[in-house]
């Protein structure tokens, strides 16, 4: 160290002590919705819009698979147009994201 140099003091901060808003207030939700007919389509739609996760269970569908192929063609233009995702999970399991939200899938791995 040169001649009149100090040494640096170390400052240690206590993170814990400091205040850290975790809370935003949004009125989004993940609404998981059995779907029964694909005039639930307009209504499902209007929930993505509105920010929401929309999980949906295809379980109890009662129309045609032509009217559930026609469903997910709905899903998928919806969900560009609000620069959400769109994920078939399985033959009866679906996830619409609005607001950027993107959807992975995650596979487990077993040791």
């Amino acid at each position: 160290m040169a001649k009149g140099a100090k040494a640096e003091e170390k400052v240690f901060v206590d993170l814990g002590s400091m205040p850290v808003k975790t809370k935003v207030a949004t009125d989004a939700r993940i609404r998981a919705v059995t779907v029964k007919q694909f005039g639930d389509t307009k209504t499902l739609i209007d929930m993505a819009y509105r920010g929401n996760v929309v999980v949906m269970d295809f379980s109890a569908f009662e129309d045609t698979d032509q009217a559930k192929r026609n469903m997910v063609k709905e899903f998928m233009k919806a969900a560009v147009d609000i620069s959400g995702a769109f994920m078939e999970v399985s033959g009866s399991l679906m996830i619409l994201a609005g607001n950027g939200m993107p959807i992975d899938k995650v596979r487990l791995a077993r040791r």
